[in-house]
Formats: C-alpha cells, sequence, structure tokens
C-alpha cells in the first residue's frame, strides 16, 4: 500500500532518492492533499532545477485559495472538466440512447469514452 508516501519525510526522501543526474524528471502527485504537510513538501519540490512538478487534489483543503496564493508565480492552475453529453456523443455516436446511459452510468471524463467494455471503466 501506498500510504507510507504520506509522510512527508519518506516522500521527500524517496523523490530525492530517484533525482540522480541532471536529466529533467517530472513529479506527479495524484491527491496531494492525503501528504501530511503537503504545502511544505511541494515547496521542497519547487527548488529542485531539474523536475516539473505536477500536483492532483480534489478536496476543499486543497482548493483553497490559501494554497493558491502560496503558490502564486511559481506554477499554473489548470482546470479540468469532464466532457458535456454533446461533446461524449458527438465522439461515441454509437446510439443516443446507449451512449446517454453509459454517459449517465460513467461520467464524461474523456478517458472513459475511450473503454470499450463496462469492467475498464469500472477498474479506472
Amino acid at each position: 500500500m501506498n500510504i507510507r508516501y504520506r509522510d512527508p519525510d519518506f516522500l521527500c526522501e524517496y523523490v530525492h532518492s530517484k533525482i540522480v543526474d541532471e536529466k529533467n524528471y517530472f513529479i506527479l502527485l495524484d491527491e496531494v492533499q492525503y501528504v501530511n504537510e503537503f504545502e511544505d513538501v511541494l515547496n521542497s519540490f519547487l527548488h529542485i532545477k531539474n523536475a516539473d512538478v505536477y500536483v492532483t487534489g480534489s478536496n476543499a483543503k486543497f482548493l483553497s485559495s490559501d494554497i493558491i496564493t502560496e503558490f502564486r508565480g511559481r506554477g499554473n492552475q489548470i482546470h479540468l472538466s469532464p466532457l458535456s453529453f454533446k461533446e461524449y456523443y458527438d465522439y461515441c455516436k454509437l446510439d443516443f440512447e446507449e451512449d446517454w446511459n453509459e454517459y449517465s452510468m460513467y461520467g464524461g471524463m474523456p478517458y472513459l469514452s475511450l473503454c470499450k467494455t463496462s469492467e475498464k471503466k469500472l477498474s479506472t
């Protein structure tokens, strides 16, 4: 289980151990708000000259204006939205009712429209 990565010291040590040369690195952190003191962790990663940091978060703590203010000028915020049903249908164009049932069951995230089976859609 990845729960050990919620410890800020463990996470920082792990990431720094993987950056072994001057090549460019990409640090991808999903749901970073689960890391204790994640603001300090992110600040430490922002000082790594040969690394780009990408983070996601989906709760109010992560999306608060305090966080956005703290990292202003050192990054960009990107808002992602699901596909509207029209966009989903324009892409799939199978059967209107079938597409509506799929859309209402699984949502409109773009990757899900590429999954061809229910099992694949449920496992993502």
